[in-house]
């Protein structure tokens, strides 16, 4: 799942997010909006058995001066 976080307030702010795949957290992930700090591609995960799956993004701790944007989900197969 490619994206990014940004800060709307000019601070810097560290998102956890969980992530979920078919009803099952897999990773907890820590976003920083600070761009020397961040991660390029957000979240993955590989060798997933063929067939259609579920994913789930929690943001465990909102804040409201960061967003997380989505921009694609890439699937390989």
């Amino acid at each position: 799942i490619q994206g990014n976080v940004r800060s709307t307030d000019g601070a810097d702010h560290v998102l956890q997010v969980d992530m979920f795949i078919d009803g099952r957290k897999v990773e907890t992930v820590a976003l920083p909006t600070a761009e020397n700090r961040r991660r390029f591609i957000p979240f993955w995960k590989y060798e997933l058995p063929d067939g259609r799956h579920t994913v789930r993004l929690s943001i465990t701790n909102p804040s409201p001066g960061a967003t997380m944007n989505l921009t694609r989900a890439i699937v390989y197969g």
